[in-house]
């Protein structure tokens, strides 16, 4: 005896369209994720790039003397970018100079990158000075901040790079001096 065919299952066409609609999301996902780790990796690139051409800046620092910034090399490096006329940076600098201070003997260097003009930055040393070099950058320490990540420009900016020259944490504003304090003594995983 043959059997005879059954209706047709009416769940079919609705089955393949739900499979059709999960292997399109699937595809979307693996593309997603492939341009997530590509968009990573670039940026990793491009920090690693900024570190190389920030060790070879040689900038005048807040008395007019050459400080280069390979003397940084191999150590933990706190850059912060600020400038004269912004209060946030103003605000936060004898908070960052005791961290400097406390901080040094674990390895740990400060370096303020003033966006602004010899002038300002020496008369503002002499006003309020920091227990780290501050030099001068003029519009070097803004093209520095946007290769660090800076895309919006404000400031204050600051960047950790690691023993290793690795950018290790980027912060946009005022810093929370807790959780840079945290930062810096974290491991160095790079």
């Amino acid at each position: 005896m043959r059997d005879k065919p059954g209706p047709p299952d009416a769940t079919a066409p609705r089955r393949r369209a739900l499979l059709a609609v999960a292997a399109v999301a699937g595809l979307g996902g693996a593309g997603f994720s492939w341009w997530r780790t590509r968009q990573r990796n670039d940026a990793r690139r491009v920090a690693d790039e900024t570190v190389a051409l920030f060790f070879r800046q040689t900038l005048p620092d807040s008395n007019g003397a050459v400080f280069a910034f390979e003397q940084l090399r191999g150590t933990q490096v706190v850059v912060n970018f600020w400038a004269t006329w912004c209060a946030p940076c103003v605000e936060e600098m004898p908070e960052l100079s005791s961290l400097a201070t406390e901080m040094r003997g674990a390895g740990t260097r400060f370096l303020g990158v003033g966006v602004d003009n010899q002038d300002a930055i020496a008369a503002f040393s002499r006003k309020l000075p920091v227990s780290y070099p501050l030099v001068v950058a003029n519009a070097t320490g803004a093209f520095l901040a946007g290769r660090f990540g800076n895309t919006v420009g404000g400031l204050p900016y600051t960047v950790v790079i690691s023993r290793s020259g690795k950018v290790k944490e980027q912060i946009l504003g005022r810093v929370s001096i807790d959780s840079l304090r945290k930062v810096l003594k974290s491991r160095d995983l790079h």
